[in-house]
């Protein structure tokens, strides 16, 4: 009887711990994506779960005149949710914008007696927002009809376990998530000039963040190009 009731209590409690980390995240190749408005309807935000070590503070960013953006003064910003305080389900209605507007979102890590929790803001939108030149917020577009559904990353280069956007989930309803295309550069009757090496490979720490991907190096003595990628150095 004793065996039979401490499997049940195994069991009970594997389901508790999954039934804690059943919340939705956004899918992959989303990341970097904007936040916009795209109808003239309330904003609302919905609290859907987290599964962080460290206590992230949720904010839209708001100029000194109550406008959506980023003028540099956190005071200025509207406080939305705490993934360890704010209870699931919880909304709150941010109001109405005009549609097209991009509201920035922020989550701000709250330091902690834990190595990886120290102050760090992050935010939706590209890279380069970012302390890290890392995107920390994936945007899904219909997670819901008319909601998209937003994941952030709470770790600085996601150490120690990597980017799982899995920190704090919320959803918005009457937004939608917009790619940042990435210029490109058209070369009409000229060259491009590539660093050069000499046999040798490219240095791995010369390709290990994301504003690294796409820089090339020419080794001049095998006739090989090497190119940054997500996956590290890749030859040509």
């Amino acid at each position: 009887m004793k065996k039979t009731c401490n499997f049940i209590a195994l069991i009970a409690g594997l389901f508790s711990s999954f039934s804690a980390l059943s919340f939705p995240i956004a899918e992959q190749v989303t990341e970097g994506f904007k936040v916009i408005v795209n109808t003239n309807s309330n904003i609302i935000a919905t609290y859907q779960g987290n599964s962080a070590t460290c206590s992230n503070d949720l904010y839209l960013m708001l100029k000194e005149n109550g406008t959506p953006g980023d003028d540099g003064d956190f005071s200025n910003d509207l406080f939305i949710f705490n993934n360890h305080g704010s209870q699931l389900g919880s909304q709150v209605n941010l109001g109405q914008f005009p549609v097209g507007t991009e509201l920035i979102f922020r989550i701000f890590v709250n330091s902690s007696s834990s190595l990886y929790c120290n102050g760090d803001s992050f935010y939706t939108g590209p890279s380069g927002r970012n302390p890290d030149d890392h995107t920390h917020a994936r945007v899904q577009n219909d997670w819901q009809p008319n909601e998209a559904l937003v994941s952030f990353e709470d770790l600085y280069d996601g150490i120690p376990d990597g980017f799982d956007y899995n920190d704090l989930s919320f959803s918005f309803a009457n937004v939608e998530g917009e790619r940042v295309e990435k210029p490109e550069i058209a070369i009409k009757g000229g060259y491009f000039n590539f660093s050069t090496l000499s046999g040798n490979l490219p240095e791995n720490q010369d390709c290990q963040l994301e504003r690294d991907y796409g820089r090339a190096m020419f080794d001049e003595l095998n006739g090989i190009l090497y190119i940054c990628g997500p996956f590290g150095w890749i030859s040509k």
